[in-house]
């Protein structure tokens, strides 16, 4: 792994087997605002490469500010991964494409926010066999642009939380895999009906949004779901 970095960031790797860490630790005084990492598959410990299944890169959670990277790049492949998770990062451009990731099915963002891509854009990079997707605490996004149909047709499972979204991304109607669907702590005011024709969804979950009494006995009717 190589790292470009200003003033005092550091890249610590923490490996254990089945999970490889990278934590990105921002000085606490001086606060660069900027660093670009390279991951290859060469930095994998050698003893237990082949068993590696989760990768994880960590900014410092108790920042004021999220850990800035300017680029990250893969150069994989990396076969053996299946889940990724981001926290605490601000990034200005992520793509984890089927070329690095072929065997990826879980990705995790908290607390990560894009400058320069869209959530759309973002969307479009991931790998197609992608299962479970949660962006928490990543908002807000960008204006929604549309998005090719057939993207993520084996997606099962998507965590939307605490994103101050208003709107549902018109995408979502595409994720015909689709079974279970958290929105929590969001400022949604209504949901769009193509949501019942989700073949697969037997789970919505949306605590913590601003609906009225007259909405929510319709989300009622329309979705059988009871509010606490």
């Amino acid at each position: 792994m190589s790292m470009q970095a200003m003033g005092q960031a550091q890249v610590k790797i923490k490996a254990k087997k089945n999970s490889v860490s990278y934590r990105l630790i921002r000085s606490k005084e001086l606060f660069p605002t900027d660093s670009s990492i390279t991951i290859t598959h060469q930095d994998f410990p050698k003893e237990f490469a082949q068993e590696i299944t989760m990768l994880e890169i960590l900014g410092e959670s108790n920042a004021p500010i999220p850990s800035t990277i300017s680029q990250l790049e893969w150069h994989g492949p990396f076969p053996t991964i299946k889940k990724i998770i981001l926290c605490d990062l601000r990034l200005c451009s992520l793509i984890l494409d089927e070329k690095n990731f072929l065997m990826l099915e879980n990705i995790v963002l908290k607390n990560v926010s894009f400058q320069n891509m869209t959530l759309e854009e973002f969307i479009q990079t991931l790998p197609s066999n992608l299962k479970n997707l949660s962006l928490i605490r990543s908002g807000p996004f960008g204006p929604t642009r549309e998005c090719p149909k057939n993207l993520l047709t084996h997606l099962e499972q998507l965590d939307l939380s605490y994103n101050q979204l208003q709107e549902l991304p018109s995408w979502i109607e595409t994720l015909t895999s689709l079974k279970r669907l958290t929105l929590d702590g969001n400022k949604l005011e209504a949901l769009p009906l193509y949501l019942k024709k989700l073949p697969k969804l037997n789970h919505l979950s949306l605590d913590d949004n601003p609906f009225s009494e007259e909405t929510k006995g319709q989300i009622q009717r329309d979705f059988n779901l009871w509010f606490s």
